[in-house]
């Protein structure tokens, strides 16, 4: 178990950029560092539909914005929701930190292996998660943990029931969705990251609390 200082997020539109204390190995699906990688940066893109037309590979515009910005060492999220919108938390459950940021779109929401019927109405949105925790964890407790994460977001929004497009069933998540779990680099990680262990029960809570919170805000700017 390690000491997490509180995170300090800079916001600086179209990026919210986060300095992690010391390396952590960090577990994602990020376009531009997927996998598990060391890093002590994660960062957030916000962008617009006219910067990524239908011709434009994703994943290069954002690497020329990363050189642009010298970030090419960060693990990178990208959002359509303004990064000035993000939602932070901070939880303990019995001696485990875990502590996360969001920023939550429900633009592209959809249900779970519901067809989608409203390719052609297309709008950007996306759920990005970034959780850190104190616990040290394996690489096979951090895919674990990354499973809590998910359940977390997923039981929030299907509590609150949103329903935005032509699925009859609520939101579970949208179809760009992303996750990042960071740890703290070294050796002796737990094995276990689920729901009955503390660590489990500490990153469940802090996905959970921080997609309601964010889910809520977004449906009340939108008047859902």
């Amino acid at each position: 178990m390690v000491s997490l200082p509180p995170l300090n997020p800079q916001l600086t539109p179209p990026w919210l950029l986060l300095k992690l204390h010391c390396t952590h190995t960090v577990l994602s699906w990020a376009i531009n560092k997927p996998g598990y990688v060391e890093t002590d940066k994660i960062a957030w893109l916000q962008v617009k539909s006219e910067d990524l037309p239908i011709d434009l590979n994703p994943k290069t515009y954002l690497q020329e914005q990363l050189s642009k910005k010298g970030l090419t060492d960060s693990v990178t999220l990208m959002t359509s929701r303004n990064v000035a919108a993000y939602k932070q938390l901070r939880v303990e459950h019995k001696g485990v930190v875990c502590q996360g940021i969001i920023t939550l779109d429900l633009g592209n929401g959809s249900h779970v292996g519901y067809p989608d019927t409203t390719s052609t109405s297309y709008i950007p949105g996306t759920i990005n998660i970034f959780c850190q925790t104190s616990q040290k964890l394996d690489a096979t407790a951090m895919l674990e943990a990354i499973s809590i994460i998910s359940q977390g977001r997923t039981a929030a929004l299907t509590e609150i029931a949103c329903q935005i497009r032509s699925c009859p069933d609520p939101v579970t998540g949208t179809g760009t969705d992303n996750i990042a779990l960071a740890i703290p680099t070294g050796d002796d990680g737990s094995c276990y990251a689920g729901l009955h262990t503390p660590a489990g029960q500490a990153i469940g809570k802090c996905a959970y609390e921080l997609t309601k919170i964010a889910a809520i805000d977004w449906m009340t700017e939108n008047g859902l």
